[in-house]
């Protein structure tokens, strides 16, 4: 199973709303989550507002699709850093007090490879530059 959002709209710190992409993998019991922070939106970043980023994905994409009882895993993708992180949660019940650890490519990739997603990452990658590539020519 892969859900796929590609504006995932959560609030903003000032007003309005900023929004990160979110892909949900499913394998067996665990589902993996990935964020993908483009920084395209001029808003609050996943980095700082990661628990409500969180909470918002788990209560209207997981508990929504009946995946709230599976274990989940975090990943979070800052594309204008370039850094790659798994997230745990100090409290993973109430989804706070996150905690990053690097995760190298190579990594994320055998990770999406367990969840079925193999060559996911390569078109990530792809994207991403396309996405530079645009942001030079303005």
């Amino acid at each position: 199973m892969h859900i796929s959002i590609s504006r995932f709209f959560y609030p903003n710190f000032w007003s309005g709303f900023a929004w990160c992409s979110v892909d949900v993998f499913r394998a067996g019991n665990q589902v993996l989550v990935v964020l993908r922070d483009w920084d395209d939106h001029g808003g609050t970043s996943v980095t700082n507002n990661l628990e409500e980023v969180a909470r918002k994905v788990r209560a209207e994409v997981l508990e929504v699709k009946g995946l709230e009882r599976c274990t989940p895993h975090w990943i979070h993708w800052s594309k204008i850093d370039g850094i790659i992180s798994q997230v745990s949660f100090t409290d993973p019940v109430n989804l706070a007090g996150p905690r990053w650890r690097y995760m190298p490519p190579a990594e994320l990739s055998k990770t999406l490879n367990a969840f079925g997603a193999k060559g996911v990452f390569e078109q990530w990658e792809h994207q991403g530059m396309e996405m530079r590539d645009l942001r030079r020519s303005r």
